[in-house]
């Protein structure tokens, strides 16, 4: 299966924020946070064309939502791992939701969370 958006296209010419993540996802497996359910589908659709193999809780990748931040505790408890965010997160979640989630998430260096949260986390301490 060719990955390929509502408007058509297929993986090469899909070039935004998020197949840029999914490209740099370890080999190895990684846990990826998206803002929503709903596009929960369409990430582990894109990281099945490129990683190749299954998503799922007891696969190489998982794809996460978290919607709230009261979801921002509960998916984060005890997460390890490699550990990626959407770009579309920083853009899509609440403020709220955004600050449970920096708050919630274990200091590691195998946690990516991308160049926007880093200009969110600044702008919060202004």
């Amino acid at each position: 299966m060719v990955f390929s958006m509502s408007g058509g296209g297929d993986l090469e010419s899909c070039e935004g924020g998020t197949m840029k993540m999914v490209r740099a996802l370890p080999d190895g497996g990684a846990t990826v946070i998206v803002h929503h359910a709903a596009v929960r589908r369409y990430v582990e659709r894109m990281i099945r064309d490129v990683k190749g193999g299954t998503v799922g809780r007891r696969e190489r990748f998982r794809v996460v939502p978290i919607e709230s931040p009261l979801g921002a505790e509960h998916a984060l408890r005890g997460i390890g791992g490699a550990v990626r965010f959407d770009p579309a997160f920083w853009n899509r979640a609440t403020p709220e939701t955004q600050a449970a989630v920096l708050s919630f998430l274990p200091e590691s260096p195998s946690i990516h969370l991308g160049e926007q949260a880093d200009f969110i986390r600044t702008r919060r301490v202004l």
